[in-house]
């Protein structure tokens, strides 16, 4: 949203199916319908996508480009925090990465970062989905926006299907190791 350009139209505290009530209310005052808005950009909390559903039927939802970042952000740290519990990682890697791959870091994280590289772990593919994510973002042209969301879309449930399949080797692995007794140390995961 162009907000240094543009006035703000409307604005009030709170997020959820009152404060969209009474964003249509305000409309209806200045002469516009709820059937008119086809578009509604916002975050992805439940009790305002059911107000925009409700007040405003004919909008198609946008959610907005920070909570989506935010989303597969939060991903790749759970990711991390599941692999460090079988694997050694420096702790400048959880910083490295949060942030984006072109922002600044310290030399621990840029280094933290080059041996995630250098791995297949978890972490690692779960890093590269987020990063292609804003490579989408860098599209100069609709057409190639498409084209990167095509690609996105094809290497994100790759990566999703083997993480599933990690997932799945972890938890069977938890259970046979309680079945073999909590101090058995004959079974170690395979996370490469």
């Amino acid at each position: 949203m162009a907000r240094k350009t543009l006035p703000v139209v409307f604005a009030i505290p709170g997020k959820g199916k009152k404060t969209v009530s009474e964003f249509k209310t305000f409309i209806e005052k200045h002469g516009a319908q709820p059937e008119q808005v086809l578009e509604v950009v916002c975050d992805m909390s439940p009790p305002f996508l059911s107000g925009v559903k409700d007040e405003f039927p004919k909008a198609n939802v946008t959610v907005d480009w920070f909570h989506v970042v935010q989303l597969f952000t939060r991903a790749v740290d759970e990711v991390r925090k599941e692999e460090r519990k079988h694997s050694d990682m420096p702790k400048a890697l959880r910083w490295a990465v949060l942030k984006n791959a072109e922002s600044p870091m310290t030399d621990k994280q840029a280094q933290a970062l080059l041996d995630l590289e250098q791995y297949e772990l978890e972490t690692a593919k779960a890093w590269r989905v987020k990063e292609k994510l804003r490579w989408i973002r860098e599209a100069k042209t609709t057409q190639a926006a498409r084209w990167r969301l095509t690609n996105f879309i094809k290497f994100t449930l790759d990566e999703i299907r083997k993480f599933r399949c990690f997932r799945a080797r972890k938890k069977s692995s938890s259970h046979l190791r309680k079945a073999l007794g909590e101090n058995s140390s004959t079974l170690d995961f395979d996370l490469y």
